[in-house]
């Protein structure tokens, strides 16, 4: 079996097409479509018209490709922010919108289990996010076994008073977890923690959850509540760059340490496999003297001043628990009789 990549090229998307009406197309297991590397630039309009185009055949026939297990769709997104406000001429936003559209609307593979979309913008008035609530795309998603988001959000994005922050995360970003109910792996990335804060985790239920990852989300008290929820099959766990959010100044001298958390799941939990990873804009290198460094790790907090949510950059009093209290955790799961056993688990 093989994988193939395909851009939104004129010659790669022929190149795709041709491959699903020939008989290699029974090799193919996972289909890769990647943006990531094109500028939101040098098209003209006969040539968009032509992508397009071929886009929607190669995702309107993806059946074509009888034995595909795993779809990756990979949007570039960095021009979302060069629009103020968004709109939906530029090329890029044209290709995700007629990918998702052909998906949804089309017969999906019965061995299609795993799925990746990257690219996901979080900025209200992005067109893609009626395809995401749409009834046909909440009926493609359901036969997901393994799922993989990532989202950009844009720290800097100024909405309208009708268009809230929020409002991605309480009304697109449950349509990826209500209609994913038999997920076994789920990982989720976003590169702005705060935004994520307005997520609500209560009212899912996913029974055969054994992998969750996550990267760049704030871990509030739901999320907390979401992973205990799930803890009878859950034996992959992944918190990488997250933070605790400190609802107001006062409870910066008594807030909720990460070292909570991490005794809470030492307890409540029976992994066979932990990964952590400080934050990335609070651990820093401290340089001696002798030319030597330290590297001083320290756990992710976003303070709420009321005014706004920002990292918070300095000492917390007490936050030195957090690092020993993983320690423990660690070596809890290390020591876990139901142990890593290479091939449990077939992640994204």
């Amino acid at each position: 079996m093989s994988s193939i990549t395909c851009e939104p090229r004129l010659q790669s998307l022929v190149n795709t097409r041709l491959l699903q009406e020939g008989p290699n197309a029974i090799l193919v297991d996972e289909l890769i479509f990647d943006s990531t590397d094109l500028e939101d630039t040098g098209y003209d309009e006969d040539s968009v018209e032509q992508i397009e185009s071929l886009c929607a055949q190669v995702f309107e026939n993806l059946t074509c490709f009888p034995y595909v297990k795993t779809l990756r769709l990979r949007f570039h997104y960095e021009f979302h922010r060069q629009l103020q406000p968004l709109v939906g001429t530029s090329t890029e936003l044209r290709v995700q919108y007629t990918v998702l559209q052909a998906l949804a609307n089309n017969p999906r593979p019965d061995t299609l289990v795993n799925l990746e979309i990257t690219g996901i913008n979080t900025a209200p008035g992005d067109v893609c996010h009626k395809v995401f609530v749409s009834k046909a795309f909440q009926e493609f998603l359901l036969p997901t076994r393994a799922l993989s988001l990532s989202f950009d959000s844009d720290p800097n994005f100024q909405s309208s008073d009708d268009e809230e922050p929020a409002s991605f995360w309480s009304d697109i970003f449950p349509t990826f977890l209500f209609y994913t109910p038999i997920i076994s792996s789920l990982e989720l990335k976003c590169n702005d923690a705060a935004n994520t804060s307005f997520i609500n985790w209560q009212g899912y239920n996913i029974p055969y959850l054994n992998n969750l990852a996550f990267h760049g989300f704030m871990y509030v008290d739901t999320l907390e509540r979401f992973v205990l929820q799930h803890k009878a099959n859950l034996a992959y766990l992944t918190i990488d760059d997250c933070s605790i959010l400190i609802n107001n100044f006062e409870q910066i001298y008594k807030p909720r340490y990460w070292a909570n958390v991490f005794r809470l799941l030492e307890q409540e939990t029976e992994l066979a496999e932990l990964n952590v990873s400080p934050s990335i804009a609070r651990s820093a290198g401290i340089y001696a003297g002798d030319g030597s460094v330290t590297y001083i790790e320290k756990m992710g907090y976003y303070i709420d001043f009321g005014d706004g949510i920002q990292l918070h950059s300095g000492r917390i009093q007490g936050e030195e628990d957090d690092m020993p209290a993983l320690a423990s955790f660690k070596r809890r799961v290390q020591l876990n009789p139901r142990g890593y056993q290479p091939g449990m688990l077939s992640r994204l």
